[in-house]
This record gives C-alpha cells, structure tokens and sequence, in this order.
C-alpha cells in the first residue's frame, strides 16, 4: 500500500468509529502507520511477538526494538503488549512505562 492508500484507509477507519487501531508485530512500514494514525487522532498499540534476539538479529535497515520504544515514550504508541516473558519488565525498565 501506498502512504495515501494508508491515510485514506485509516480515514474511513476514523470516519466509520473506529478510534484505536493494534498492531501486531512491526514491519518497517507500520513507522508510517503510525505517524499517519497519530496525524488524524487514532491511538496506536503493538504486540510484539519477538524476544530480544529477534530485534538484536535485525538489520540496520529494519526497525529495531529502540525505535518503537522511542515512539512509545513519544507517546505516537500508546501501548506495547509482549508475549515473551519478562520482556515487559526491560521495556518497564527503559520506558518507565
């Protein structure tokens, strides 16, 4: 999809009720979902699947566990729910959320 093709999307989305939108994992493409849901006022979550290695094995180009936190404390993320365990105590740790 295209940023556009994102926006109006998230439009409609918007426009039908809709005032939360949960993501689930976090492609590189989801920064820009982001943003764009931030723009038009809907609240943004995201489950991470992963643990620690899979973001530690990521490349530079690919989003690393630092920038969704950096979103979370910019409040653009509004919640980070985990799966594996003890990881919601380090994001804890460095959030203070």
């Amino acid at each position: 999809m295209s940023d556009k093709e994102i926006e109006l999307l998230l439009l409609k989305f918007n426009a039908l009720g809709g005032a939360k939108i949960i993501l689930n994992g976090f492609p590189k493409y989801f920064t820009t979902v982001v943003e764009i849901a931030n723009s038009i006022g809907l609240d943004v979550s995201v489950v991470l699947h992963g643990g620690l290695s899979e973001f530690a094995e990521k490349s530079i180009e690919d989003i690393s566990l630092g920038y969704i936190l950096k979103l979370f404390k910019e409040n653009k993320i509004k919640r980070v729910a985990v799966i594996k365990k003890g990881l919601d105590k380090i994001i804890l740790g460095i959030t203070g959320k």
